[in-house]
């Protein structure tokens, strides 16, 4: 706590418009794309940070309070999962961490497979894409990187329009230009499943800042399996998980509690237990007072 309000008497500048100018000028790590705090609207978002020992900064003029310290588990958890039996918000839970893996791995898992490893493909499936990829100019990699350039720039027209009509757009614009490519000969259908699987499977994070930072990741991925095969994949993958293990928020580890671990955690963590509201705050940010409540409480 201390840490955070002496970043914030350190900042020098003339106005704060939204809550990023603060995130930009406060955070550690400058040069990454993962995010450190968590940015919401909701108020209970907020109540349930604070019970935790968490801090949360309102900025006047904006709806988005910044929540810190921030991890990824953190990120990856919904409002929702306490709201709804803790069987469905575990299975859930789960669903979006194989969300996560697959909206970072699945493109290039295709590239690869498609490009190098093709003897890993069953051959009745084999068979199949060739035959939907015969007439096609473009290798794996372009048409990968073709649909989805095509599907992020109908997804960000369709947030400059209003609500009603951006929806639309981007489920219609997304629809239209996928069939009439594979009409066209420019890109194969297999294609279009996995980046329609990746796009549904970023929806899928919780979180806007973290989904935007995977959209980012994906392309380098791409590019290495493109160059490497799965080699390129390992060694991006190697580097990916050094650099967000490396990361901190506010002198939090980024992967707590996974790493370092502390089992006592475990019960909100990737999994929620049933009884998941214990008197102790999290480890990392119980200083100076490891209880939920006061000591009046039960």
């Amino acid at each position: 706590m201390s840490e955070i309000k002496g970043r914030l008497q350190r900042i020098n500048i003339d106005g704060v418009l939204e809550s990023n100018y603060l995130v930009e000028i406060m955070r550690s790590d400058k040069w990454t794309v993962y995010p450190t705090v968590l940015r919401t609207d909701r108020p209970d978002r907020v109540a349930a940070a604070l019970l935790e020992g968490r801090a949360a900064i309102v900025i006047d003029g904006t709806p988005m309070a910044v929540i810190a310290p921030a991890t990824l588990s953190m990120l990856m958890t919904s409002a929702s999962d306490y709201y709804q039996n803790w069987l469905v918000a575990s299975l859930l839970r789960v669903v979006r961490y194989i969300a996560l893996l697959a909206s970072v791995l699945l493109p290039a898992l295709y590239v690869a497979l498609t490009t190098y490893h093709q003897e890993a493909i069953p051959t009745p499936l084999l068979i199949t894409m060739a035959a939907a990829r015969s007439n096609v100019p473009l290798p794996s990699v372009g048409e990968v990187v073709l649909l989805m350039v095509m599907f992020d720039i109908i997804r960000e027209a369709g947030s400059r329009v209003p609500s009603g009509v951006g929806s639309a757009l981007t489920i219609g614009g997304t629809l239209v230009v996928g069939d009439a490519a594979v009409r066209a000969g420019i890109i194969s259908s297999p294609i279009i499943i996995v980046v329609a699987g990746i796009v549904i499977a970023v929806f899928a994070i919780p979180d806007y800042d973290l989904a935007q930072a995977i959209r980012f990741t994906t392309y380098p991925m791409i590019i290495a399996a493109a160059i490497l095969g799965m080699y390129g994949i390992l060694f991006v993958s190697i580097a990916l998980a050094l650099h967000v293990a490396s990361l901190e928020s506010f002198g939090v580890p980024y992967l707590s509690p996974g790493a370092p671990s502390r089992p006592s955690e475990y019960k909100d963590f990737v999994m929620r237990a049933p009884w998941f509201r214990q008197k102790l705050r999290p480890a990392s940010t119980a200083y100076p007072d490891p209880l939920r409540q006061g000591p009046g409480s039960p």
